[in-house]
């Protein structure tokens, strides 16, 4: 009880004890960071958010003109909901256009939280007329270039022949929102970086995207990434989930994008094309490119994704199998609705054959998959429809189906019903699912947001959700249940207060002994968090609290962890700094709890915390004239638990801490 009174005291006390000036406060990564963690807690994996903060990023450099958005356009805010993208085409059609960003607080369902995340996206002023001819002396001339070089270093030696080095190096080149080019080499830590044996360096990626307002309205030579509809046939890239914005169910965004991240698996490589024919649009694709695989004779057991070529096993993994894909999207977009019909096959030249193991039966097996599906939306009234079915082979269908609608202006709800067949099993499907995988499922999400008074918001949601077959850790088919709270106060611009409360009930396999009997027993996972975010003048204070309590498999356990932000910008220098301390106390895995951390550009990381101990890191921004910054994050973690080593296996380092350090330098080669 004392503990909790210190705790509690500091997370009170602490903001009030410092005042400066205005705060610089990055809100590009500020919203990847509320949409990281947020996404990160409720997955089974930690997502990968390259490629969505590039796209972010972009954005922010060259914001829309709110007056000559289109639908399409104002969708590319992940933040708004489809109501808020409707209702702000209704006001501007109805009142005409806007003279101030801050009339965007008359448009129905908006609040002060939801301008301020738009404010770097978007401006008012003479719409760009993108049908003229490109004239490449405009492009040699502005045309932007950036150079960025990162090394991340651990003090633990590790056990491979490679450095301890985890480095990259991206090139950028963009002109307008027409033509943009990346170039992407990258090490992992312990890989070497050359290896004449493997063909250099480990990891290479490059892309070219042509943009227009022709026919061939978008190109891509190179990397891509592809998505459409609500993700059952095909996409790629950052998964959108249950999370605290929770009538924000459908995927609105769809189409190719280049391919940026560091990542070794979630990408084609080939050539994609849009083309726009009045209200149709017709998207093609092929790719041709060897992935890593695990063997077992003369068949591939699955499809190594780590991107980890360390030791000799893994790099046994590298570029096993060929994968040809090809695909083709077709869709009709009207006013109040949107058709679509999207196919997708996929060739290896190995078959893929999967262990038999019971949750695995029903797995995608064989050396060739068609995925086809349809998908829609469309607009009544108040009520907007989304959904999509696909089909594998029979009887692998799966379908999705949901609405959102605003009943009154203070009150938002989203609906949700979804059906995997045990037998569903697309190869790059990224659809609203309790698990990882899309397949063996069917469940109902209701989803609500409220603005109870002002400056007072609520978040609720429900998931009832069931496996009809088993799953990885679970031997029989099993049900769970997925609730959400959260209550936001945001008094001023300067203070928000965030309580969130969420439980989770599902079902765990537990083998007692020698027994060949296996107990399935239920498990409950209650969690809560306080988190408080104070401005004052140039510093901004950031404190959470968050405990949680397990219960299953024949135990229980509680566990909490708490943490102080302070992020600062000095008056005379152009240095900004960013300070965390957190300390943990969280008995198992079971209990582990996420956290985002600050990083240097480009770099997202939601560690999960268990055991006891502590962790502390700085990270500097320094800009060095107007042509090159540099960031710098040294970070410790340290347990106070009596453990020996850190990690298992192959990268298990000795002692109670591990200290890293993150280098980022980027060169603005030439921005006008």
């Amino acid at each position: 009880m004392k503990k909790l009174g210190r705790l509690i005291g500091w997370f009170i006390v602490v903001p009030f004890l410092s005042r400066a000036q205005e705060a610089d406060n990055s809100p590009i990564h500020q919203l990847i960071a509320e949409l990281y963690e947020q996404y990160a807690a409720e997955s089974e994996e930690e997502p990968d958010v390259e490629n969505f903060f590039e796209e972010l990023t972009a954005l922010a450099a060259r914001p829309l003109e709110l007056n000559s958005s289109s639908r399409r356009e104002l969708e590319r805010l992940p933040f708004l909901s489809e109501l808020q993208v409707e209702n702000l085409l209704y006001h501007r059609f109805t009142y005409g256009a806007f003279t101030s960003l801050y009339e965007l607080q008359l448009v129905e369902g908006f609040d002060m939280t939801d301008i301020r995340r738009m404010l770097p996206f978007i401006r008012l002023g003479e719409a760009e007329n993108e049908r003229e001819e490109l004239r490449w002396w405009e492009v040699k001339q502005y045309g932007r270039h950036e150079l960025y070089l990162r090394n991340d270093y651990s003090r633990q030696s590790l056990p491979y022949d490679g450095d301890r080095l985890h480095s990259w190096a991206k090139y950028r080149f963009e002109f307008r929102d027409r033509i943009r080019f990346n170039l992407t080499a990258e090490k992992d830590a312990g890989e070497r970086w050359w290896d004449a044996s493997r063909g250099g360096v480990d990891f290479v990626s490059s892309s070219l995207q042509l943009r227009s307002q022709g026919v061939v309205s978008n190109l891509i030579l190179g990397d891509f990434t592809a998505g459409f509809g609500q993700g059952l046939v095909l996409r790629q890239g950052f998964r959108r989930g249950k999370s605290a914005m929770t009538t924000q169910v459908a995927i609105r965004d769809s189409g190719f994008k280049r391919y940026a991240s560091t990542n070794e698996h979630l990408f084609f490589r080939g050539a994609a094309a849009t083309f726009h024919f009045g209200k149709t649009d017709l998207s093609t694709f092929l790719s041709c490119r060897k992935i890593d695989a695990t063997f077992d004779g003369s068949v591939f057991r699955n499809i190594y994704t780590s991107g980890l070529h360390r030791t000799p096993s893994e790099i046994e993994k590298d570029d096993r199998v060929t994968q040809h894909s090809m695909g083709v999207n077709l869709s009709y977009t009207q006013l109040y609705y949107e058709l679509g019909l999207t196919a997708v096959y996929t060739r290896f030249d190995t078959p893929l054959q999967p262990e038999i193991k019971p949750y695995s039966y029903y797995y995608f097996r064989g050396s060739h998959q068609l995925t086809s599906g349809l998908h829609y939306r469309f607009r009544v009234h108040y009520f907007n429809f989304f959904g999509e079915a696909a089909l594998t082979r029979w009887p692998g269908a799966g379908t999705i189906n949901g609405v959102s609608f605003a009943p009154s202006s203070r009150v938002n709800i989203a609906l949700v019903h979804r059906y995997y067949a045990r037998s569903f099993s697309p190869l790059f499907a990224s659809a609203f699912s309790a698990q990882s995988r899309v397949g063996n499922e069917s469940g109902f999400y209701a989803g609500v947001e409220m603005a109870l008074l002002a400056r007072w918001k609520l978040s609720a949601y429900a998931d009832s959700y069931r496996f009809g077959w088993l799953k990885y850790g679970v031997d029989a088919p099993s049900v769970g249940n997925d609730f959400l709270l959260q209550l936001q106060h945001t008094p001023s611009r300067q203070l928000q207060l965030t309580l969130r409360y969420r439980y989770r009930q599902a079902y765990g396999s537990e083998r007692s002994g020698q027994s060949p009997l296996i107990a399935v027993q239920q498990e409950k996972k209650r969690s809560g968090r306080m988190q408080l975010d104070y401005t004052t003048g140039r510093v901004v204070f950031r404190n959470a609290m968050e405990a949680n309590r397990f219960d299953g498999t024949g135990l229980a356990a509680t566990g909490y962890a708490a943490w102080q932000d302070v992020i600062f910008q000095l008056q005379r220098l152009p240095l900004k700094m960013t300070f965390r301390y957190l300390f943990f106390d969280i008995p198992g895995g079971d209990n582990r709890i996420y956290t985002y951390e600050t990083d240097v550009l480009h770099a997202f990381s939601s560690p999960s915390f268990s055991g006891k101990g502590s962790r502390y890191y700085l990270v500097a921004q320094y800009e060095i004239g107007k042509q090159i910054s540099v960031w710098l994050k040294a970070a410790q973690l340290r347990y106070a638990d009596g453990r020996t080593h850190i990690g298992s296996g192959s990268s298990a380092v000795a002692g109670d801490s591990r200290t890293e350090f993150h280098f980022l330098m980027r060169f603005r080669i030439r921005n006008h």
